[in-house]
């Protein structure tokens, strides 16, 4: 009896696949940013959020929080919005434990034989 993570695919093969499956992940969302201005700027205002939130959390609440906020938010937010999706993606997916349980799922579920 076989068993296997996906039968059809041969276990040499499993790594690339998944790789162009997370691939496949973080293009779509960036084209759908692209393509879609609505969905841009929806990003754009999650984003400005983000990372003000997060740059108040690190450096306090002052003058400085807004200086640095501010060159962050327009070097990702408003000159690179599709590198800034995609890493927010592969962040997102990797806090989930995505990637560990894809691994874990290839090395349990190896083919026999």
């Amino acid at each position: 009896m076989r068993r296997g993570f996906l039968p059809v695919i041969p276990m040499g093969l499993m790594l690339p696949v998944l790789l162009i499956i997370l691939g496949l992940i973080v293009f779509v969302p960036v084209l759908a940013i692209t393509i879609s201005p609505e969905l841009k700027l929806l990003f754009q205002i999650a984003a400005v959020i983000m990372i003000f939130n997060w740059v108040r959390n690190i450096v306090g609440p002052g003058m400085l929080t807004y200086a640095i906020a501010g060159v962050l938010i327009y070097i990702f937010v408003f000159v690179l919005p599709q590198f800034t999706l995609g890493v927010y993606i592969v962040w997102t997916i990797m806090g989930l434990g995505v990637f560990s349980m894809l691994f874990w799922g290839l090395t349990l579920f190896r083919m026999a034989g």
